[in-house]
Parts: structure tokens; sequence; C-alpha cells
């Protein structure tokens, strides 16, 4: 029983952990995310499209009224099977098979850039996903504490803030390029669809769904990346109401609390008064090393 008990509370801390709320936060608006963005980067894939094919007449009339058997039994009325002949113009939304096939050169290219849209979205998520996961494990969330409190890192732990900015403008150099290729592949993708291959409403309601869906996280993404490189903040993008961390975690942070005689102990337990009285022996043995050396 207490093997169950300490199996429950172990479970218990591990959710209740900030960094493993944090985690699954992100986990999750990452999956609902890549959806909208797969389906605003292949535009000419995933937007309902007009194309068209020529079908037999005979094939549209053996469609509906089923075989010609009936017509031999008409005394083979050849006037009329000859009046069914040649072909007819249907007008269908594009199959899947079909956005791949048959393309104009247009078409081809503006496949191509829709999927570098997308292999860089991708590119921007290992930047943003690797920034997140840097970001969980080296800060803590306070609401007690503003956003301001990020900057005593920049004092207290010089070298965690310049990885921290390192990171930022590297986060803000991806959003700022992002920003120039989807606006290009929103372009051409508008042109082709809406110029060589625009069916009917459902075209342009596809088409400007999932612009504003993925409009809104390039939106968020350049003021968060923005604001972090030139504040110096720690702003999330995946969690809740972008927050911006504001401590340091416990794994990071400078211990230097007092022992039971009242002396400020280090990271080891030290005590600093020992550590200095130590460090004071070193540099008297260093010098006593030095003048024997010189005879």
């Amino acid at each position: 029983m207490s093997w169950f008990k300490e199996k429950y509370n172990s479970i218990k801390a591990y959710f209740n952990n900030q960094d493993t709320q944090q985690n699954m936060t992100v986990t999750v608006n990452f999956i609902s995310d890549g959806f909208k963005v797969l389906m605003a980067s292949l535009l000419s894939v995933f937007v309902p499209q007009k194309c068209e094919t020529y079908v037999p007449n005979i094939d549209i009339f053996n469609s509906t009224f089923g075989s010609m058997d009936w017509a031999v039994a008409l005394n083979q009325n050849t006037s009329f099977t000859k009046g069914i002949n040649g072909t007819t113009l249907d007008e269908h939304i594009c199959t899947l098979k079909e956005n791949f096939s048959d393309l104009i050169n247009f078409n081809s290219f503006v496949l191509a850039f829709n999927f570098l849209t997308l292999f860089y979205f991708m590119y921007l998520y290992y930047i943003e996903l690797n920034r997140e996961k840097w970001l969980i494990s080296h800060f803590d969330y306070d609401k007690e504490k503003t956003d301001e409190a990020i900057l005593t890192v920049k004092v207290e732990y010089p070298d965690i803030h310049d990885k921290l900015q390192a990171k930022n403008y590297k986060y803000m150099r991806a959003y700022k390029y992002l920003a120039i290729i989807y606006s290009l592949n929103m372009l051409f993708s508008a042109v082709l669809l809406f110029y060589y291959y625009y069916y009917d409403y459902r075209t342009a309601t596809a088409f400007l769904t999932n612009i504003i869906l993925c409009s809104s996280k390039m939106r968020v993404g350049r003021l968060i990346s923005k604001e972090s490189y030139e504040k110096g903040y720690a702003f999330s993008f995946y969690n809740i109401k972008n927050i911006s961390f504001n401590k340091i975690d416990a794994r990071y942070e400078k211990i230097s609390n007092k022992d039971d005689n009242g002396e400020e102990t280090n990271l080891d337990g030290i005590t600093i008064h020992q550590t200095h009285k130590q460090e004071n022996i070193k540099k008297q043995l260093s010098s006593i090393r030095r003048y024997i050396t010189a005879f």
C-alpha cells in the first residue's frame, strides 16, 4: 500500500511541477498551431480549385440511364446513338491528385514556393521550440513579480542573460524573414487561385480563412520576438497569455543561505568565510613557492 501511495505522490508532484505543466502546454499548442500552418502554407493544395476535364457523352449517358442494351431493342437506332457522341466539358473541384498533376508552369512554381514556405515554418518551429525548452529549463514564472523582474538576470547571471539575448535575436530574425516569405507565398497563391483556378465562393472562403488563422500566429510571434530582444525579456509564445518568465529557475539560482551558525554558505554548503580563508591560504602558499623558486 505504501508503494502505491509513494508512486501516486511521485506522479502528482511531477504533474504539479511548473516545468511539466509548461511543457505540456507547449506540446498541445504546437500540435494545434502546426495544423494551421500546414493548411496556410500549402494554399495551392488545400484551397478548392476548379479543374476541367472532357468526358465522352456516351459515358455521361450510361452513368445516367444505365447500359445501352435497351437501345439494341429499339431496332438499333443508330441516329440516336450518334447524337450522343462527342465530349462535354466537366468542371469540378480538383482532387488532391489533380493538384499535383498536369500543372502549368506557374502552378508548378507556386506549388514549389508553398513547400518552401512550409519548410521555413519548420525551421522557425525548430528555433521556437528550442528557445521555449531553454526558457522553461532556465526560468520560472512568478505571478507576484512583473515582467521587468527578469532584468535582474543581466546583473546576477550575465552568462544566462547573454544566451537569452542570443536566442531572442535568432528568434526575431527568423520571424522577420518568414514574414517576407509568407507574404510572397500569399501573393503568388492568390494569383494562381483567383486568376487561373477560381471555382466559387469556397475558393475565396478557404483562402481567407487559412490566411487569417496563420496571420494571427505571425502577428503574435513577431511582436513577442521583437519585444523579447529589444527589452531583454523571456516571453513565451506557447504558454498561457504569452507569459514572460521573470525569475531564474531554482536549478540555476545562486544559493546564498545561512547555516546554523549564522554564516553564509555557497552552493556546496561551505561557509563564505571558510571559502575566503581557503583562497587566502592558497595565495600565501603560491607566494612561498615563487619565493623558494627564486633561489
